[in-house]
């Protein structure tokens, strides 16, 4: 495989259309025979991420007669079928995790994991063991350096180390996102939930950092509503955190909410939010079923009642209380026949209104 992939996978990229079948189908069969071999698979993405370094080069170099006809997608689409060959994920995924770990930064290796995410789903523990052990042993931000993140006050010598832990931080939440929200319907997954599958005592954290969990969720909401971190992996974090199983989620982020709206701490507020509107999202009526979702609904009013300018960030969290309700809405439209015997979301924000 070392000397024919290659060649076939710029042939695929590169070639003109009459070429093309033959070399697709050439490559096709040489993945299907080595399909328990996560090394070919290796091989075969770090030439298709030199022929697209190589692609950005020229056409930045504004020499693009050579690769004008180059599509990395073709290969990618053999993806698709190849993976219907491949019997045992058990055995290849771990060592394509681990790649992209070691190459945080490779948008080709996440482009070929986002055409086999189903695929992943049959792995899920595997995976995310992997990204458990990944995250745990990711030392965490300090003041310090977060400060010189947001100010951009370090020396250059510094600014590719902090995007290098800007990739890193950023890989594995990748990977979750990969996954079909499927994976986190199993409330009695520990590498998905660990000890935040006791519902009933999530009301009682107050302190996000939840330690001693060695679990996905625990990490994700970590990343979501700390104080230093990224604002790239805090955004992501909170968009993942809005797959959580409602009963585990909104518990817990009632809880935030109500905290961060006594203290005013703003980005805490918009994280709180953007989860809870990826769940409506997501889960729709399951989520907005849910016994806690009034108390966030109560909270939403006292924020929405803050005094603020256009484009502070008061103003922003209060934009998000607006999408929160909104999304309230439309899941209840979806299911009316839920709450005929409940007070309307649309009565009650429409006097939330009336009373402002």
């Amino acid at each position: 495989p070392s000397f024919v992939l290659p060649a076939l996978v710029r042939l695929v990229c590169l070639s003109e259309e009459k070429a093309r079948p033959a070399a697709s189908e050439a490559l096709f069969r040489v993945l299907k025979h080595h399909n328990q071999k996560p090394e070919v698979i290796c091989m075969m993405l770090d030439n298709l991420r030199n022929l697209s370094q190589d692609q950005a080069d020229a056409e930045a170099g504004a020499c693009k007669g050579k690769g004008s006809n180059f599509d990395c997608n073709r290969v990618l689409r053999l993806i698709l079928e190849w993976s219907k060959t491949v019997q045992d994920w058990n055995a290849l995924i771990g060592p394509l995790i681990d790649k992209m770990f070691a190459e945080p930064s490779n948008a080709t290796i996440v482009r070929f994991f986002s055409y086999i995410n189903e695929q992943l789903a049959e792995a899920a523990d595997v995976v995310l063991s992997r990204v458990v052990f990944q995250m745990k042993g990711q030392k965490g931000i300090d003041e310090d350096f977060f400060s010189r993140w947001e100010t951009k006050t370090y020396p250059s010598d510094d600014s590719m180390r902090m995007q290098q832990s800007l990739f890193e931080r950023l890989c594995p939440l990748l990977i979750v996102r990969l996954l079909p929200l499927r994976v986190f319907n199993d409330l009695n997954s520990s590498v998905v939930y660990g000890q935040l599958r006791n519902a009933p005592l999530m009301h009682e954290y107050g302190d996000v950092s939840i330690t001693g969990d060695d679990s996905v969720v625990a990490f994700l909401v970590n990343r979501a509503f700390s104080k230093f971190e990224f604002e790239d992996v805090r955004k992501l974090a909170a968009e993942l955190c809005g797959r959580i199983h409602p009963q585990v989620l909104l518990p817990l982020v009632c809880s935030q909410l109500e905290r961060a709206t006594e203290s005013r701490d703003i980005l805490k507020i918009i994280a709180c939010l953007f989860s809870v509107c990826t769940s409506l999202v997501v889960r729709g009526k399951e989520s907005l079923v849910h016994p806690f979702i009034l108390q966030i609904w109560r909270t939403i009013k006292v924020i929405l009642l803050w005094p603020s300018s256009d484009g502070d960030q008061v103003s922003k969290a209060q934009h998000g209380c607006i999408d929160c309700l909104a999304l309230m809405i439309c899941a209840e439209s979806q299911a009316p026949e839920l709450f005929e015997d409940c007070t309307s979301w649309r009565r009650n924000i429409a006097g939330k209104k009336g009373n402002r």
